[in-house]
């Protein structure tokens, strides 16, 4: 009997280590596919230099290969390339003590990297995107207008493990600031030539959680984790690839056909025609973020020079109506320039669709461009080839058309000649987007400050915003900063530089075995958590 239950189990056993092994290369084969993230860009990011990024994709590819002295994260803004802060009373001194890390070629990051990196933001010869973004460090704004030498600027590296920043004022939100893509140390390595390669074989070297392997222009780039990462436990996904595809269509199809993990914002944008079955198939996730969708424009150019004719275009906007019968989203109707997820006041300075009182605004430009309806010349709009911009685009052309008689050309654009029109302030009217790094409402209304900012597209500059903002940065009282930013919008738009006309909501779909992803409340997203169940 004992030996025929001993041949039992041992044919037992026989059987589940047989039925193991048979099991071994599927599960392994499983395991091996889900340790490659698949995701898709609209196009190639700009600039591997995070301190000249202009445009939104190329801020969110920096997420995966740099990091700053900070990084916001599911649990809050936490340390990250510093291992420790001590901050003075007056909150005007920060000492950073840097982690002990590597860029991904074993190059240990040091506090020089921080200063030489931070210092070459404020050679304006340097051409970075926002430098005003350093100017509450002590001396940054001088040396940046050359009325004092760098080395009088308040970022010293005392040694490898220790930065020392000073500020001119106490700054509230300095510490989420750093984690802002213009903080980031650059590698002494960076190459802007490899940029403007058409096929990128040089070693690419990154401080974040994954380094790029390959870069194939307009067609994908391949990223590694980094092995060089000092928080690399977190990071479980090994591999991602980026596929860069500019149609909406072609994105959604390969989501569909499990070509791909996310589809949607804020990497790209789903096709406008697929929205409504989306929702009803409940496959769309959203959240809100902390922008704006307008239309800019160049109060620099003829006939956009007139105040009256851009209070105008704006009031004869029907948000609700496009929202509603054109984007299908979850948008909300932009009725002022500050997004409603940033701190202090908020209020509409305009009724939306408002085309009598848009009417009565037309009747005094053309008075004061001595035009008339007949003669009014047609306007141009400017916006990037992306399905979205381009039916908004239309539906608005015949909302002007139908309600102030103003004729408008459409002008879609490759997105990368767009934005170079854009910056040189090359069109009429133009479409575009902005977010924010951190929920300071200062920051986003300076980004319109002065007229040679790269930010500021409009060319507009009026004295009186731009002693607004010097007096609120300065302001010890919060109640009496909100009030002087408010104060400052309400000029802003006065003028109306720009149409505010939707605070967009991402939306996107993802594979449902996808977890762990962050999105932010300025409206990024991280993957640095991700996995697969």
């Amino acid at each position: 009997m004992k030996k025929l239950i001993s041949i039992f189990i041992s044919i037992t056993l026989l059987i589940a280590v047989v039925v193991l092994i048979a099991k071994k290369p599927r599960d392994l084969v499983y395991n091996d596919a889900y340790k490659t993230l698949k995701l898709c860009l609209m196009s190639d990011p700009l600039s591997l230099d995070t301190r000249k990024n202009t445009d939104n994709i190329t801020g969110q590819f920096a997420l995966f290969i740099y990091e700053g002295l900070t990084r916001n994260t599911p649990k809050g803004l936490e340390l990250a390339l510093a291992k420790d802060v001590n901050i003075s009373l007056d909150k005007k001194e920060y000492l950073f003590t840097i982690r002990q890390s590597c860029f991904s070629d074993g190059k240990l990051i040091t506090a020089r990297d921080f200063e030489d990196s931070w210092k070459q933001v404020l050679d304006p010869s340097f051409a970075a995107y926002n430098p005003d973004y350093l100017f509450c460090i002590k001396n940054a704004r001088k040396a940046y207008l050359g009325e004092c030498p760098i080395n009088d600027v308040g970022i010293k590296a005392l040694d490898d493990r220790t930065l020392k920043v000073e500020l001119e004022y106490p700054e509230e939100y300095f510490l989420e600031l750093v984690a802002t893509k213009i903080f980031f140390p650059m590698p002494r390595s960076l190459s802007e030539e490899a940029s403007s390669s058409s096929q990128r074989k040089k070693v690419f070297v990154s401080s974040g959680p994954f380094v790029i392997k390959k870069w194939l222009r307009q067609n994908k780039i391949l990223l590694k984790k980094n092995p060089h990462y000092w928080d690399q436990e977190s990071v479980r996904i090994q591999k991602i690839e980026l596929q860069i595809i500019e149609d909406e269509m072609t994105q959604l199809s390969l989501f569909e056909k499990k070509h791909l993990d996310w589809a949607g914002s804020p990497l790209s944008m789903l096709p406008v025609d697929s929205i409504k079955r989306l929702k009803q198939k409940m496959q769309v996730c959203s959240f809100p973020t902390a922008s704006l969708y307008f239309y800019s424009f160049n109060t620099q150019k003829y006939p956009l020079n007139n105040v009256n004719l851009r209070k105008a275009l704006t009031l004869a906007i029907n948000r609700k109506e496009l929202i509603e019968h054109v984007t299908q989203g979850f948008e909300v109707p932009a009725l002022a320039l500050l997004p409603s997820k940033m701190h202090g006041i908020h209020k509409n300075y305009f009724l939306d669709g408002d085309i009598q009182r848009a009417n009565v605004y037309l009747d005094k430009a053309l008075h004061e461009l001595k035009l008339t309806r007949e003669t009014f010349p047609t306007v141009v709009l400017s916006y990037p080839n992306i399905q979205t911009r381009h039916v908004l685009a239309q539906a608005i052309q015949q909302q002007w058309l139908k309600g102030l008689g103003i004729k408008v050309q459409l002008d879609s654009k490759e997105w990368q000649v767009f934005l170079s029109d854009m910056n040189g302030r090359n069109y009429q009217i133009g479409a575009l987007g902005r977010g924010t790094h951190h929920l300071d409402p200062y920051y986003y209304l300076s980004l319109f400050k002065e007229s040679k900012q790269k930010s500021n597209k409009t060319g507009w500059e009026d004295p009186r915003y731009i002693h607004l903002l010097k007096k609120a940065v300065l302001a010890l009282d919060a109640s009496q900063k909100e009030l002087m930013l408010n104060e400052a919008e309400e000029l802003f738009m006065s003028d109306m530089p720009l149409a505010p006309i939707m605070y967009p909501t991402n939306f996107y779909i993802k594979n449902s075995k996808l977890k762990g992803v962050y999105l932010s409340d300025v409206g990024s997203v991280d993957f640095k958590w991700a996995y697969f169940e």
